[in-house]
């Protein structure tokens, strides 16, 4: 089993094209602290995949995972990058939306 620790402050950096690479580059039994979401997610498609026997840690505590890679109780900050900038992103995009909707039609064409 591998034990991949996420730490996002300190972790190392793992190009988003080198995740695959890295992950099975990691051998039984060897444990790495990375910041990169892409490599845990990686990861859990190897769990579904392959099998893969990993063990993901995150703020001192183990983060519980089933045979399908799915996480049922997702800690606040476990990899959760993507999700803050998409929900941003749409929650603005939103509002933009709704304030060009409610400006006057310029009628002076």
């Amino acid at each position: 089993m591998i034990t991949i620790i996420y730490d996002p402050l300190n972790g190392y950096a793992v190009p988003d094209a080198r995740a695959e690479d890295f992950v099975r580059c990691l051998k039984d039994g060897q444990s790495i602290t990375v910041s990169t979401e892409n490599v845990i997610q990686f990861a859990r498609a190897l769990v579904v995949e392959e099998g893969l026997e990993v063990k993901f840690m995150f703020n001192g505590k183990i983060v519980e995972h089933n045979e399908y890679a799915a996480i049922n109780d997702w800690p606040k900050g476990f990899c959760d990058y993507t999700h803050f900038w998409t929900s941003r992103i749409l929650t603005e995009a939103v509002k933009k939306r709704k304030r060009k909707q409610d400006e006057p039609v310029n009628s002076n064409k």
